[in-house]
């Protein structure tokens, strides 16, 4: 298990008090730290934005509603019910419920989102 910073920060203050660091060589120790934990960071975030994000369509239920289109297609709610009142959009109402099937759904996402 990784240490946290914390833990390693105080590592870093007992070893420079045994070795008798001066403020300035703690002061950089601390900073390498602090940098180090950021590169960590940027890294890990780099990692995750390389991974290709694909919707499957098997991984939603055969009815896909305002939420699902939010998540597949990355947009805010408002924008997700825009899309389904869009013309040729392949939308469906049950009551006041706005559903779209979801092979509808990702056919029409495929032809470029067009009827």
């Amino acid at each position: 298990m990784k240490n946290s910073t914390v833990q390693i920060a105080l590592a870093i203050t007992k070893f420079s008090a045994q070795k008798g660091w001066r403020d300035e060589e703690f002061w950089e120790a601390i900073e390498l730290l602090q940098f180090n934990k950021e590169d960590e960071r940027k890294t890990t975030v780099e990692k995750l934005d390389s991974i290709p994000v694909t919707n499957d369509s098997a991984d939603y239920p055969i009815m896909l509603n305002v939420t699902h289109l939010e998540e597949i297609l990355g947009v805010a709610k408002r924008t997700a019910y825009e899309i389904m009142d869009q013309k040729g959009f392949p939308l469906v109402k049950i009551g006041r419920k706005k559903v779209v099937p979801r092979d509808a759904f990702f056919n029409w996402l495929e032809k470029g989102g067009s009827a």
